[in-house]
């Protein structure tokens, strides 16, 4: 008899299927990281019971809820990045937007793996450089949305050891030889 199921794929994230009248008990275990479900089966009668352990699940959490475990799904990515002197506005450096399917899987992956949903805030140094560079970063979920700004990054990461800012910057060069 099949253990409680199958495992299916949804929206580049893992998820589960389980008919509950297969299962005797569901173990749900979350750590810093992932989500870990254990299964035990019903069996037939007379049949020995099974336990099976699924694949962990990565679990995201917003900048609004940070150490609380939430699985939501990116829906829109918005961009800018530019080179800015007094009186210019951020918001008047041009904008890149990816939403849905259009969000490339490598930049996803690239997102997950640097746990970028943890680091919203602004990052680096604001007076280091004339024109300021600046850049934004958008990550709007399911239920929230996550911003990055960061200050000279060029600067902030060849005089600082800001690992945040390292983590930052692998992301942000992905989307840019994306966009090129």
């Amino acid at each position: 008899m099949p253990l409680a199921g199958e495992h299916h794929q949804l929206r580049d994230e893992s998820s589960v299927g389980i008919r509950l009248m297969d299962v005797s008990r569901l173990n749900v275990r979350p750590s810093a990281d992932s989500l870990t479900v254990r299964i035990r089966s019903v069996g037939k009668p007379g049949c020995k019971k099974k336990t099976q352990e699924l694949p962990s699940l990565p679990i995201r959490a917003t900048s609004a809820s940070k150490g609380k475990a939430m699985i939501q799904d990116l829906e829109r990515i918005e961009y800018r990045r530019g080179m800015f002197e007094a009186g210019t506005k951020p918001e008047d450096l041009p904008v890149t937007v990816w939403s849905g399917s259009q969000i490339p899987s490598e930049l996803r992956a690239a997102i997950n793996a640097e746990n970028l949903l943890n680091l919203g805030g602004v990052h680096g140094t604001k007076g280091a450089g004339d024109p300021t560079e600046y850049d934004h970063l958008k990550l709007i979920l399911t239920d929230d949305a996550v911003e990055i700004e960061i200050f000279n990054r060029g600067i902030t990461l060849l005089t600082t050891e800001d690992e945040k800012v390292k983590r930052i910057h692998r992301v942000l060069s992905k989307i840019d030889t994306d966009k090129n």
